[in-house]
């Protein structure tokens, strides 16, 4: 910013000062929204992977209710042609 300044004939320390500050103001909101981008993007890949591991779970609850079943049906089906 020093540079630009120092390049622009004519300006007053006032005028160089506020162009200072406004440029520092700027730089600040831009970073605070490349911030909230990268802040939000997290997010969104936080909230798949529950997503994603919510769904891997219920398949996985749903699988070990099944093989339990037939199981239990096996144990039933022996055990009902040994007696």
């Amino acid at each position: 910013m020093a540079d630009f300044t120092a390049r622009s004939p004519g300006l007053t320390e006032q005028q160089k000062t506020d162009i200072g500050r406004w440029y520092v103001a700027e730089q600040k909101h831009v970073a605070r929204l490349v911030t909230e981008h990268i802040a939000d993007s997290i997010r969104a890949a936080e909230e798949q992977h529950r997503i994603g591991f919510r769904r891997w779970l219920r398949g996985t609850l749903i699988a070990m209710v099944l093989i339990t079943v037939a199981m239990g049906v096996c144990v039933t089906v022996i055990l009902g042609t040994l007696g």
